[in-house]
Order: structure tokens, then C-alpha cells, then sequence
């Protein structure tokens, strides 16, 4: 709509635009193809910021077995300390012995104390994802070794071909697609109407006037058009395949890694550690009776705590594949829950 005067007359104008050759279907299309592209990058969106609490929640629990352990070893050095200065008094050991139990302690304390800053780390990263208190997440719950198995690789490539990652792709395809299927092909596809009253001022008349326009050209004007869509949706498709086929190796890492961590975690955890245990207390029985040195149960029990330590790294670490699977395929992947025995 349009109003234009001048000293000798006043005119009144409504216009539009004609859409031809269904191209007002191909813009709808078009705009249909980005809404759905809108919705599927608001789900993955949501799914990477549930996947960084996750990842954060695990740190968390990680870091907190890791200070418990440490303050264990902190006891289990004082305890070193008395058991060789009990050996120095009885005549059975040298002030050495008591010196180098002392120093173990001091380095085990520090190493909680490293532990405990960890720990507070772990906290902070976690409540600053809703800006929460630190404090919120002083005892988490969860039990880090309880690792459920994962599905077979066929099953997660399913349901990683269902998941909005893989369905953005395809949307991307179809938004070029429809851009070019938009593009004219055969005859011009837009013109314009128009219809006017004009009013004469020095007589008073009025006259109507109506007029319509469509652009004189042909296919060849709309080629270079054409090309680059269709060149936009060349390019779209081959980034799709080579995005899919990076996801898929992706989860193909992680399906493993996932399983030999859990394996590493559950091995050490059932297989080693009693060994370890039972090996560390017949070592310290037999220091006590003056069997064997305080360097040979220094070793057995840094074996021991060593054991610990990687055990619960590969459980975070199988945790954290986990979480990262069911990022990419935007569903639970395990099968079965597996509870901690007791250390």
C-alpha cells in the first residue's frame, strides 16, 4: 500500500507480490526445514548440558573416593610409624626405620591434602553449572564402581542412526534440498500487481488505475542460482556422511573404552585387590615379628594403595565412556547394574 502526492494531484496505491510456479509452497518448505532444524540442535543442546553435569557429577564421585583413600592411607601410615617405633624400643629395628615411617606419613598427609583440594574443586565445577553452593554437593551419592555393561556395538549404531545428532544431519540435507528445489526452473516465478486511485486537484476527478508486471527472462537468468544450491546441497551431503562416519568411529572408541575400562575396574576390584590385601597382612605380620623389613612392607602397601588408586580411575574413566555413549545415541546403553563389594 502506497500514498504519493504532488501539488497537482494525490494517489492512493495497493500492490503485492505475485508467487508463481509454487514458489510461496517452496518457501513455506523451506522454512518448515529450518524450524526442524531448530528443534533437533534445542535437543542436542539440552543433551550436552545434562552430558557436562554428568561428566562433572563423575569427577565428583571420583575425587571423593580418591580423598577417602588418602585419608585411609594417612591412618595406616600412623600406624606404620608406631608398629616401627614399637620395633626400635623392643631392639628390633634402628631409629631409620621410624624416621623413614614418619617421612612416608608427612608425604601421605600431603597427599590428602591434595586430595581434599580436589575434592573442593570437583564441588565448585559442579554447583557453578546452576550456580549453586558448593556445600549442595558435600556428600554425593552414587556408588562409583557400580558399572552396568554395555549393549552390542550393532544396538548403539541403531540407536546412534535415531539420535538427534544424526537426525541434524539429515535435516541440514533436506533444509538444502528444499532451498534448491525453490529455485525457479523453468519460467519466472514471481511478478507484481497493483491497483491505484488518483485524484486530479485542479479538477477534482478521479481515475483508477491497475497495472501488472512479470519479468521477461528465462531459464538461462536463474542458472547461476541453481548451480550454487544445488552445490550447497552436493557439499551438505558429503559433510553429512563424513560427520556420520567420524560419530560412528567415535562411538566405536568409546564402546571399547568403555568396556576395557569397566573390565580393568571390576578386575582389580575382585581379582587383585584381595590378593593385595591378604599379601599386605601377612607382610605386616611378618615385620612384626622381625621376618621382613620395613622397605619390603612399604612396597607391598604402596602396591596396595596403588591398586586402589587405578581402580577407581578405571571405574570414573568406564563412567565417563558411558556417559559419553549415551550422549551420542541419546539413550540408557547399559544392560546390567554390577554392586560394590566392600573393600
Amino acid at each position: 500500500m502506497g500514498l504519493s502526492e504532488t501539488p497537482s494531484q494525490l494517489s492512493l496505491t495497493l500492490s503485492s507480490v505475485l508467487e508463481l510456479g509454487h514458489q510461496r509452497e517452496g518457501r513455506v518448505g523451506v522454512q518448515a526445514r529450518f524450524s526442524e532444524l531448530a528443534d533437533l540442535e534445542q535437543q542436542i543442546t539440552l543433551l550436552d548440558l545434562s552430558a557436562r553435569v554428568t561428566y562433572r557429577y563423575i569427577d565428583l564421585l571420583e575425587a571423593e573416593r580418591l580423598y577417602r583413600l588418602a585419608q585411609d592411607a594417612v591412618v595406616l601410615a600412623r600406624g606404620r610409624v608406631d608398629a616401627a617405633d614399637a620395633r626400635r624400643v623392643r631392639g628390633a629395628g634402628s631409629g631409620a626405620e621410624t624416621l623413614r615411617a614418619q617421612a612416608s606419613q608427612a608425604q601421605t598427609e600431603l597427599e590428602a591434602a591434595r586430595m581434599f583440594s580436589r575434592l573442593e574443586r570437583a564441588r565448585y565445577q559442579l554447583t557453578s553449572l546452576w550456580g549453586g553452593d558448593p556445600q549442595e554437593a558435600s556428600q554425593p551419592s552414587g556408588d562409583l564402581f557400580e558399572l552396568p555393561g554395555s549393549v552390542s556395538f550393532d544396538v548403539l549404531t541403531s540407536q546412534l542412526t535415531d539420535s538427534p545428532a544424526t537426525q541434524k544431519l539429515l535435516a541440514e540435507e533436506r533444509v538444502r534440498q528444499a532451498e534448491t528445489e525453490r529455485q525457479p526452473r523453468d519460467a519466472p516465478t514471481e511478478g507484481q500487481w497493483d491497483l491505484g486511485v488518483t485524484r486530479v486537484a485542479g479538477s477534482g476527478d478521479y481515475g483508477m488505475t491497475l497495472g501488472v508486471s512479470v519479468p521477461l527472462v528465462g531459464q538461462r537468468r536463474y542458472r547461476p542460482e541453481i548451480r550454487a544450491a544445488e552445490a550447497r546441497h552436493a557439499q551438505s551431503q558429503w559433510q553429512s556422511k563424513a560427520r556420520h562416519q567420524q560419530m560412528l568411529v567415535q562411538l566405536h572408541d568409546a564402546w571399547q573404552s568403555h568396556r576395557s575400562e569397566r573390565a580393568r575396574a571390576l578386575g582389580l576390584k575382585d581379582r587383585v585387590l584381595p590378593l593385595l590385601v591378604d599379601a599386605e597382612r601377612e607382610t605386616r605380620r611378618a615385620y612384626d615379628q622381625g621376618g621382613v623389613s620395613f622397605s619390603e612392607w612399604l612396597v607391598v602397601r604402596n602396591e596396595l594403595m596403588n591398586a586402589r588408586t587405578e581402580a577407581i580411575s578405571a571405574a570414573a574413566e568406564a563412567l565417563r565412556q558411558q556417559a559419553w555413549l549415551e550422549q551420542l545415541t541419546a539413550t540408557s546403553v547399559h544392560t546390567a547394574s554390577y554392586s560394590e563389594v566392600s573393600q
